[in-house]
């Protein structure tokens, strides 16, 4: 029982390893393993009829069993769109058997709707085929997945090009590119066309294409025409190939298919844009270097574009070994690190060097990469640019006696200084008159001449030369450039040199001062005593806050200043100009001088006294040398046991003055915006209350004498009006 039951168990392994042998699933008897079935081009509301064939060589039957999961379905394959299987539909002949020895196909269709779903007509499925035993239909005998794709067209004519492309054609070739242009009838009806050709005339010129204006396309048929590419000038052409033709979907009404050629016609072209150097002339690929120096080196840059449209690369820069290569030198050649695009620049630096006079040429070469772009067309010696440069040159005519000139050291003291007067001395060594056209020299340098000059043949023409002083020191040189009709050498160039020297310049310190209002305070100006002393007069300007100060005087005893005339200026705002001149050198001492300042109670607790301005020199030039000021602050001190709240307001009621009468009393100088009751307080140093007075005050300034007798000191005085907080104060002192 057990050998029978071995003996079944292996019979029935044997059979069903056979069966999934010998079952095969295929669409092309020929091509059986090919898994693509392209139902081609079709018209929509056409539709194609393939077979999928199922072949059992097995022993056993097998079906396709029918169930809730299909066995037979269409699945999704990139590019898939939800409306794709629309396109695919399958048809139930479920369930199916297949007996031992039998092959059974199973339509498969394609039917174009006439909905539009790809925009170029693309439709792709996966098809899906699992074959069972019919005995257990959980065993899987066969199993395929077969792409399933169509290109449906709302026309009868359809190609496959929407735009045939020529790239890039060399200018000019003697060859022309050509293309196939690929037009089939996708209808199962025969359909004439007429062929219209559109485009700019250039792209009418640069295209032929091998067809008439009129044509006839049997069922299915596939056409193709032969077009050429042929540019004149560099750019891109496009030209449109309409076929107009009557349409089944538009009830025999016309339709256009059409097709674009498109092609560029290129060129290499390199053109030299500038020359940035004097005497150059460019003419076409032919640069002029005109007027060159014998024996002198010189730079010639040159700017070259890149007028073509494809880009230049691999450039290699040479001087044909035919011309006078000695006298030529590159010492920067075309960049070779990356392409020159179009409309690019690049720069190639010569050095010129003539070895004798006359005109001497020479071919700059430049080898690009033009064949290894692969370019149609392009000709071999396109790759190859060549541009010639002639030099001309010729002996030195007009020649300077002394290269260089040295004007010694001078002090520099503005207007102040001496001028310094030297001549240069211009040879003519030619036969003909040497005109000097112009003549430039750097200050402080000048030429007192009017140019033109006309220096005659075999003569020696003096060229004075002018210093003017300068107020600063400075090591100055500079050239003479003269230039002439000797254009080789011009302009001759003389070198000059001069130096200015000055003392070094005066710089002033101040110190902090604190007072009390209504006081006279000295602010002592320091200074370096032994820079002081090289000077004679010289001014200051300097800045107060006015409400705080005012500057009453200058004391110069026992300081630098002793002796000298001191003169003082009031500028408004709190600004003054401090003149002071002396007959001799100032003295070696190091305060300055000392200012006197008129001090008042200001609106801020601080502020400054700034040197704004500090110049010295000699009586001639007060003003030639520029020193460095300085700046010190003014602080209000309490006093009188009086506190002020900062800033301080201008009260409606000010006394702007106040001092004691030889008659006896004190008189205020006030003002008063009305007329007012007010009441005059006035305190000691100590805070005591001195006296009282009650005055009637009018709109206006006033001047009141208020008859009291005070002892010798110094008094606070406050005035108050009537129905206000606010109150004037003055301080006054009685000798």
């Amino acid at each position: 029982m057990k050998v029978m039951l071995i003996w079944w168990c292996g019979l029935v392994f044997t059979l069903v390893a056979t069966a999934q042998e010998s079952v095969q699933i295929y669409f092309d008897p020929i091509r059986r393993t090919a898994d693509t079935l392209d139902f081609g081009y079709v018209m929509a509301g056409d539709s194609v009829l393939r077979q999928l064939f199922i072949e059992n060589s097995s022993p056993l039957e097998v079906t396709i069993p029918q169930g809730i999961r299909p066995y037979i379905a269409i699945e999704p394959t990139p590019p898939f769109r939800d409306n794709d299987p629309d396109e695919f539909p399958l048809e139930a002949l479920f369930p199916f058997r297949i007996a031992p020895g039998q092959t059974r196909a199973y339509p498969l269709r394609y039917t174009a709707t006439l909905f539009p779903q790809h925009p170029a007509g693309r439709h792709q499925v996966a098809l899906r085929v699992s074959v069972r035993s019919s005995a257990d239909t959980a065993n899987v005998v066969a199993e395929r997945r077969i792409i399933m794709r169509a290109t449906k067209s709302f026309r009868p004519l359809w190609s496959d090009q929407t735009a045939v492309a020529f790239d890039s054609v060399y200018v000019g070739s003697p060859f022309d590119r050509v293309q196939m242009v690929q037009v089939r009838n996708v209808y199962r009806q025969a359909v004439s066309a007429q062929i219209i050709r559109t485009g700019d005339a250039r792209s009418m010129t640069a295209f032929t294409l091998d067809a008439e204006t009129s044509d006839v396309f049997a069922s299915e048929e596939e056409k193709l025409y032969r077009a050429q590419f042929r540019p004149i000038v560099p750019g891109s052409y496009a030209l449109d190939v309409l076929f107009v033709h009557p349409s089944p979907l538009r009830n025999g009404g016309q339709d256009t298919t059409t097709v674009q050629l498109r092609g560029v016609g290129v060129v290499q072209q390199l053109q030299c844009r500038a020359a940035l150097a004097p005497n150059v002339e460019i003419v076409g690929d032919t640069i002029i270097a005109r007027y060159r120096a014998i024996g002198s080196s010189d730079t010639i840059p040159l700017v070259f574009q890149n007028v073509g449209n494809i880009p230049i690369g691999a450039i290699e820069t040479q001087l044909d070994p035919s011309g006078s290569v000695e006298e030529v030198t590159i010492r920067r050649p075309f960049s070779q690190a990356a392409n020159l695009v179009p409309q690019a620049l690049d720069t190639v630096v010569l050095v010129v060097r003539p070895v004798r006079a006359g005109t001497n040429q020479v071919t700059l070469r430049l080898q690009t990469d033009l064949l290894q772009r692969s370019i149609y067309g392009a000709p071999s010696d396109a790759a190859q640019l060549r541009f010639t440069l002639r030099i001309e040159s010729m002996p030195q005519r007009l020649a300077a006696l002394q290269p260089e000139m040295d004007f010694g050291t001078t002090l520099a003291l503005g207007s102040c200084g001496e001028t310094l007067t030297d001549t240069v001395q211009l040879e003519n060594r030619s036969d003909e008159p040497v005109t000097i056209t112009a003549l430039s020299v750097p200050p402080p340098f000048s030429v007192p001449v009017t140019t033109p000059v006309v220096v005659a043949a075999r003569t020696v023409l003096a060229l004075p030369i002018i210093v003017s002083p300068v107020d600063r020191a400075a090591d100055v040189s500079g050239d003479l450039g003269i230039e002439s009709s000797d254009s080789a050498y011009s302009p001759l160039k003389v070198k000059l040199r001069v130096r200015f020297v000055q003392p070094q310049p005066l710089s002033l310190q101040l110190q902090p001062v604190e007072y009390v209002p209504g006081e006279t305070v000295h602010v002592l100006l320091g200074c370096s005593g032994e820079r002081a002393a090289v000077y004679s007069a010289g001014e200051i300007e300097l800045s107060l806050e006015p409400t705080m100060a005012e500057l009453h005087g200058v004391q110069t005893a026992n300081t630098a200043l002793q002796g000298a005339t001191v003169s003082m200026v009031s500028l408004g705002n709190g600004r003054y100009r401090v003149q002071f001149q002396s007959s001799q050198h100032f003295f070696a001492r190091d305060t300055f001088a000392v200012l006197v300042l008129r001090t008042y109670l200001g609106q801020q607790p601080q502020s400054s006294v700034a040197i704004t301005s500090f110049q010295t020199g000699s009586v001639r030039c007060p003003d030639a040398i520029r020193g460095e000021g300085a700046h010190a602050t003014l602080a209000v001190e309490p006093f009188c046991g009086m506190g002020y709240k900062f800033p301080i307001v201008f009260p409606t009621l000010v006394m702007s003055d106040a001092w004691v009468v030889p008659e006896g009393g004190i008189m205020l100088d006030c003002w008063s915006d009305r007329e007012r009751s007010a009441q005059l307080v006035c305190v000691s140093a100590d805070g005591r209350t001195i006296t009282q007075h009650q005055l009637s005050l009018r709109s206006g300034r006033q001047t009141i004498i208020v008859p009291v007798e005070l002892a010798p000191g110094v008094y606070g005085l406050r005035l108050q009006g009537e129905h206000t907080s606010q109150e004037a104060r003055r301080v006054v002192l009685v000798r």
